[in-house]
């Protein structure tokens, strides 16, 4: 019995060495609880100001994007019969400070969705997606496939927030420095996930000898049951 206590113990401590830290899911960004200071029209056509994008930013950390929520409404005064949006993550164009290239979709909904009233909605990665340290990331919302859309993103009334200092907004007029008084960025929050680190080849080690020493122990007990 003392055998098998030990070998069992020895096994939990080897899989828990195996079971690697995690790295702290959180927010990089948000300003969700801010007042809107008013909406700008996703879609680019006539007085549409899209597409429209929000910049953030990871520590030396890095991070894994699990999802996002945004600030959105319909504009009732600008109908699409089967509009819809995407939701994208972008890279930085560099010296530029401005979206940059398309790294991955993270959702699309259909206008009929979205309430004519501003609400919070989310978008949600399947798979984490893992974001380099000390990079500045943009999320774009677009037009989608029916080239149109009625969506409309809430602006806060001022650049109060979580990750708000130095990031930018960009719509159809450029790219604006949110450290500028009279610019204030689009609402969402980003959330990153817990992902976990490569085990240390010792914790690979310390399982694989608990693993075979609780075999060894079961073949003796067999052994001299026999």
């Amino acid at each position: 019995m003392l055998f098998k206590g030990f070998f069992r113990a020895f096994l939990m401590v080897a899989l828990a060495a195996l079971s690697a830290e995690q790295v702290n899911a959180g927010v990089l960004y948000d300003n969700l609880a801010q007042p809107s200071g008013g909406s700008d029209t996703v879609s680019s056509i006539g007085s549409g100001y899209g597409p429209l994008a929000d910049s953030f930013s990871t520590d030396a950390s890095g991070a894994f994007l699990s999802h996002v929520t945004l600030s959105l409404q319909s504009n009732v005064a600008h109908p699409v019969s089967g509009g819809n949006f995407i939701v994208s993550l972008l890279s930085d164009a560099g010296g530029a400070t401005s979206p940059g290239s398309f790294l991955t979709v993270l959702g699309s909904m259909s206008d009929s969705q979205l309430s004519t009233s501003l609400q919070n909605y989310d978008f949600a990665l399947s798979t984490p997606y893992q974001l380099s340290p000390n990079t500045r990331y943009w999320i774009q919302i677009s037009s989608g496939s029916g080239g149109d859309t009625s969506a409309e993103w809430s602006y806060s009334s001022n650049a109060s927030g979580t990750g708000i200092t130095g990031e930018y907004f960009a719509n159809s007029g450029g790219s604006y420095s949110i450290s500028d008084p009279d610019y204030t960025p689009y609402q969402m929050a980003v959330f990153t996930s817990a992902a976990p680190v490569v085990p240390e080849p010792s914790a690979i080690v310390l399982a694989a000898i608990g693993v075979v020493g609780l075999g060894a122990g079961r073949a003796i007990r067999h052994r001299r049951a026999s």
